[in-house]
């Protein structure tokens, strides 16, 4: 079953089929109506593949973490495919690591795909050798970064106050009596080496 089978029993154009399915302005509601229920009748779905080679958009989001394991990692990945999914777009999470070489690992497997957004997860990729992959293979679609942010002209960035954030944290806790007050954690990301200037800082 096409786009053209469905016209046909319509008895209308292709193209109006293909304007109900995306939901486009000015046809009428009996029209309208009739195509649905056809599309209905023989659950018809777009072939997102095919309609990716005319439009040049997969549809696809390419989320990267660091680290799946991590509890903030796995929802923050969970909450964006979720709210990704209500407007037609599916995901696919790569599990980065920690190293350059995990890093450019990573960006080489998604050089391979064609996706129509990337966004990374953490300070990790706030990096040299990110912003020259982004600038030469991806400068044509949106980065969004989450905790981090590169200087590129499609690269928009959501960053955090960690210095202030430990430092008002470690204040709360010297107010409530606590002094032996130690700071745990990797300083190989900037995220971290924040949290540790704050915590000396206070």
């Amino acid at each position: 079953m096409t786009i053209y089978d469905i016209a046909k029993e319509a008895g209308v154009s292709a193209s109006t089929v293909s304007r109900v399915i995306n939901n486009k302005k000015g046809i009428k509601n009996t029209t309208k109506t009739k195509v649905e229920n056809i599309l209905k009748k023989y659950d018809f779905h777009l072939d997102e593949n095919a309609k990716g080679l005319v439009t040049k958009k997969t549809k696809l989001i390419a989320i990267l973490v660091a680290d799946i394991r991590l509890e903030h990692h796995n929802n923050i990945s969970y909450l964006i495919s979720k709210k990704l999914m209500e407007f037609g777009y599916c995901t696919i999470v790569i599990n980065v690591g920690t190293t350059t070489e995990d890093v450019d690992d990573a960006v080489g497997i998604l050089r391979q795909r064609k996706v129509d957004g990337i966004i990374l997860v953490g300070s990790i990729f706030q990096v040299d050798q990110v912003e020259y992959s982004i600038k030469t293979f991806f400068s044509d679609i949106p980065v969004i970064m989450a905790n981090g942010y590169l200087p590129l002209d499609n690269v928009y960035g959501i960053e955090i106050n960690e210095y202030q954030g430990i430092r008002d944290a470690v204040k709360l806790l010297y107010s409530k009596g606590y002094t032996k007050i130690a700071f745990i954690g990797s300083l190989n990301t900037i995220s971290n080496r924040q949290k540790r200037n704050g915590y000396l800082d206070q």
